[in-house]
């Protein structure tokens, strides 16, 4: 095992001494100790080799969407600054470590590499927005990522949000939020997505492969299914974005479902799925505790 892997004792530089956080932070932030408690188990050594794969949420950044829709310079930093406590106990607002950097900023973006792969992790499974041709946040991934002279270090893969985007920032609860960018699906996109995917990540040498595959998960594979028009409708969808890849020349695309299964589960190999997970353990805290 990586050497990296088995600080089995390890705690988030907020906590160690000389930080600054008080001790009431202890229980707001992740250690071995309470990973081991949640488990129920002695050890978090891995038992056999893997690959350790963490998602990321790119929204540290200007991007022009979200400043057109916000304000010049609007990022979700706005959102931790202005934070407040909603229960007791609640400890708000945070202060990043680092300070409210730039992660599309190459410099930023390899202090983060060195961070991540420090500590053993293998691969970043970024989130990647695209509504019908309209992206954001993927500057964090193209020009800081990318553009990182340690990115070797990291390999990375895509994961399609296709979720609808909805104006949380901050919403009351999930009713009271107004729709920003609605999510659309037909064939014609899933091709052009793809072909976006080949022309700028796919030949990175860095991508992250599975049994040979590109890896490219889409979060809602119900919803794609839905709105393409069925199962049937997705395995026909899933055939051309394969197509497409193979004959860029870039192999095998590995279709991963990351969320939202859609029932879907007992027709992942007849629609092309051939992998499946779930995106972290989160809940929404609209007026109350998650």
């Amino acid at each position: 095992m990586r050497p990296e892997l088995r600080r089995v004792d390890w705690k988030p530089l907020a906590l160690s001494e000389g930080a600054g956080a008080s001790a009431a932070d202890a229980s707001a932030y992740l250690t071995a100790e309470m990973c081991r408690r949640e488990l129920k188990v002695n050890s978090l050594d891995a038992r056999q080799p893997c690959q350790v794969v963490a998602y990321s949420f790119p929204a540290w950044h200007p991007s022009p969407f979200m400043e057109k829709t916000f304000g010049s310079g609007w990022t979700e930093w706005d959102l931790v600054r202005k934070a407040r406590p909603i229960f007791p106990g609640h400890l708000q607002p945070k202060q990043p470590l680092w300070g409210y950097f730039d992660e599309a900023s190459p410099e930023w973006a390899a202090r983060e590499i060195d961070a991540a792969a420090g500590h053993g992790i293998d691969c970043w499974m970024i989130d990647w927005y695209w509504h019908d041709g309209t992206q954001f946040y993927q500057e964090q991934l193209e020009k800081g990522f990318l553009a990182a002279p340690n990115r070797e270090r990291l390999r990375f893969a895509l994961m399609w949000a296709n979720h609808d985007w909805l104006d949380v920032y901050p919403a009351a609860s999930p009713a009271d939020a107004k729709m920003l960018l609605p999510q659309t699906h037909s064939e014609a996109d899933c091709v052009r997505v793809i072909d976006y995917c080949i022309e700028h990540y796919f030949s990175q040498p860095n991508y992250w492969r599975l049994g040979g595959g590109l890896v490219f998960g889409v979060f809602d594979v119900g919803l794609l299914a839905e709105r393409l028009g069925g199962a049937g409708a997705l395995a026909r969808a899933i055939e051309k974005m394969r197509a497409r890849v193979q004959r860029a020349g870039l192999g095998e695309l590995h279709i991963q479902s990351n969320n939202v299964h859609g029932r879907l589960e007992t027709k992942f190999r007849k629609v092309g799925i051939d992998s499946a997970t779930y995106y972290h353990t989160f809940g929404w805290t609209y007026g109350g505790r998650a």
